[in-house]
């Protein structure tokens, strides 16, 4: 009989990461014992999760966008204060965030045994966040598995420069970093001029899905 008690959560993590989770989540039965999380600096984008969502909230940029807009338009025009931003790709802005809520972070990853980090790296909070929950996961005595992407070429070194160094931080942590290359998807798109980017983002989302269960179910028959 099976361990009823195994259980794993998967953080979606940034823009990219939460898309990735949407599609696993919304293209899989089963999944009673795997927690979904999306978590993101960008409100608006975070409106746009279909699991469980945490924004991790920068409330002294919000509280200054208040007064800039109170100040431009009067407070009677003010009714909500303005959505949290992005970190706008800087992952110092990411990580200070992140660890602002440390302790319900880490209350999420103490209820599985395994954590899964998805996240598209370049970014801000996708290379900056995941670097600092994977170190929580890991000093938690957690099962680490990330599933990153590179950046597309195009979207320049910088970004690229970026993903390569969150990728050897989380490898300080994860038990396994598995890497998949954006530049490959047009790649297969090329080989196929008829088929859809979307298509392509569908085939890797499907075959991060796939890495995620086969790792879930492969330590749940461990544990029987």
């Amino acid at each position: 009989m099976k361990n009823k008690k195994f259980k794993a959560t998967v953080f979606g993590i940034g823009g990219g990461g939460q898309n990735i989770i949407n599609y696993i989540y919304s293209n899989s039965d089963n999944l009673k014992k795997i927690n979904f999380v999306s978590i993101n600096t960008d409100e608006q984008m975070l409106l746009k999760s279909k699991t469980k969502k945490f924004l991790l909230d920068d409330k002294t940029t919000k509280s200054n966008l208040k007064n800039f807009f109170i100040k431009v338009f009067g407070k009677f025009l003010i009714k909500k204060v303005p959505l949290a931003l992005g970190s706008g790709g800087d992952i110092t802005n990411a990580i200070l965030r992140t660890k602002r809520y440390k302790d319900i972070i880490e209350k999420e990853i103490k209820k599985s045994d395994i954590i899964f980090l998805v996240a598209c790296l370049g970014g801000g909070t996708g290379t900056g966040t995941s670097t600092v929950i994977a170190e929580y996961a890991k000093k938690l005595n957690k099962k680490v598995f990330c599933i990153v992407t590179k950046p597309f070429i195009f979207e320049g070194e910088r970004r690229m420069a970026v993903a390569i160094s969150g990728i050897n931080q989380l490898e300080k942590y994860a038990d396994k970093v598995f890497t998949i290359e954006n530049e490959k998807l047009l790649e297969n798109k090329n080989t196929d001029i008829n088929t859809p980017l979307s298509k392509a983002f569908n085939e890797m989302n499907q075959e991060i899905k796939n890495i995620v269960l086969n790792i879930f179910q492969d330590f749940s028959q461990k544990e029987s």
